[in-house]
């Protein structure tokens, strides 16, 4: 009779509260982590009693913590509420990652507090084998469902990319990732339940356990349908024409459209505002003339939609588009991009602000101009500025050099006056900061030191 199997024989099943155990030899084995891991031989009483000790000190230790470690949780639930519309994979790893971190961090603790008393130590297999085979299963069970969503992400997006393109029109369809996380937080409750029958219904009762199992059923069936339904008849969720906008079952003609903004509804849901005529006096039960329009929940980024609504509508209203500037990677910022895209696209920004009238704006130091660290008498010293509306959207871009002592835009082949609305900053930036200062024909004489 093996060392495990006699320890059943005389104690039967080991209690899950005792990390120590006894076999029908007088040896003692200890599990730190559970009869499931693998445990220690532990060879004397004396240091039976040092780690007794240590588990002791451990355990209160856990719960002087606890609540202190709810808190650090906390960030992850409210993470899962604002990614849910938007991310909804990225919502479930803001909910679980905190977990894993937090026990994570709890092994590390106990390993650090052991390893001393451990080191040296036999090593003995686990207890309870069915726990440790349950513990594979629901792991293979896991990476299958997660390769099987993966799966039908990209076979949805491939069928999408293969529809009949509206000529003239870009149409977004709904996503279905949404569903497809729900059903699968479903599915492991699920799971959990049929799996753990036994101590669920001891623990509640098993009227209680079935009508969670109902429950759970039916959301699983309903987010399983809906994902079903997008998948086999897929059909827009909003069209952006150069004419006119559909949002799901209404439809507005650019030309009627007044203003466009954007805000966060609840759960971070982003929502493309539509503001269609002039706007009247709005009351409690009505918002007039204004419509919105969801932009989330969607088969690509809300930033993409709302972008190329605003594009179209500023094309519709006549809008001037943003003239060339004459380099690349500059000409790749449209009108209507955020200040996300535009960091993403150049960089972090050398300076940022408002203008006098409002607007905000992000300044970086050309990198086509001429010395830009030691300026000399007549040097092309530039700077390009990204200026965005109260949305925080692109309105335009300016690109601006030094010459004969003069602030010049490059892109009007005008020069600035005091007057512009840009001066002032502009030219505390080029004159102050980079302290430019035009080269007079009689230059200063250095002053002699004092004696």
């Amino acid at each position: 009779m093996s060392t495990n199997e006699a320890v059943t024989a005389q104690a039967g099943p080991p209690s899950a509260a005792d990390d120590f155990v006894k076999d029908a030899g007088g040896r003692t084995s200890f599990y730190p982590f559970g009869k499931s891991a693998r445990g220690y031989a532990v060879p004397d009483a004396e240091r039976e009693q040092a780690l007794r000790a240590v588990m002791r000190r451990y355990r209160d230790g856990v719960k002087r913590i606890a609540p202190f470690a709810a808190l650090l949780i906390a960030p992850g639930a409210f993470g899962f509420y604002y990614l849910l519309s938007s991310h909804p994979f990225l919502a479930l790893g803001a909910l679980v990652l905190p977990v894993v971190l937090a026990i994570a961090c709890e092994r590390l603790f106990l390993r650090y507090q052991l390893a001393r008393l451990l080191a040296g130590l036999e090593r003995v297999d686990g207890l309870d084998k069915t726990s440790t085979r349950r513990r594979q299963g629901a792991l293979l069970i896991l990476a299958g469902v997660a390769t099987l969503t993966w799966l039908i992400l990209r076979l949805y997006r491939l069928r999408i990319d293969s529809l009949p393109v509206l000529p003239g029109a870009t149409t977004y369809y709904a996503g279905i990732s949404l569903p497809l996380a729900l059903a699968f937080v479903f599915g492991l409750f699920l799971f959990a339940i049929v799996f753990g029958w036994r101590s669920i219904a001891a623990r509640t009762s098993e009227n209680r356990a079935l009508l969670g199992l109902f429950v759970l059923t039916v959301l699983e069936l309903c987010c399983i349908g809906y994902v079903a339904l997008n998948f086999l008849n897929p059909a827009p969720k909003i069209i952006v024409t150069r004419d006119a906008l559909v949002c799901r079952n209404w439809r507005v003609r650019w030309s009627n459209v007044t203003d466009l903004t954007q805000f966060t509804g609840r759960r971070g849901a982003q929502y493309a505002w539509v503001k269609i005529g002039d706007e009247p006096q709005t009351s409690l039960w009505s918002n007039g003339n204004s419509r919105r329009c969801e932009v989330t929940g969607l088969n690509v980024d809300y930033d993409t939609v709302y972008q190329a609504m605003f594009v179209a509508w500023q094309n519709a209203r006549g809008a001037p588009r943003l003239a060339s500037t004459g380099d690349a990677k500059l000409d790749r910022i449209q009108p209507g991009a955020n200040r996300k895209q535009v960091i993403a696209l150049l960089g972090a920004p050398t300076r940022s602000g408002n203008t006098p009238d409002g607007q905000i704006a992000f300044y970086y130091a050309d990198p086509e101009a001429e010395n830009a660290t030691q300026p000399r008498a007549g040097a092309d010293r530039g700077v390009i500025a990204i200026y965005f509306d109260t949305n925080e959207r692109v309105r335009r871009i300016g690109r601006y050099r030094v010459r004969d002592g003069k602030i010049f835009d490059t892109i009007g082949n005008t020069d600035l006056s005091g007057g512009a609305i840009e001066f002032p900053i502009l030219h505390m930036i080029l004159f102050e900061e980079f302290n430019f200062k035009p080269r007079s024909e009689h230059p200063q004489q250095p002053r002699q030191p004092k004696r």
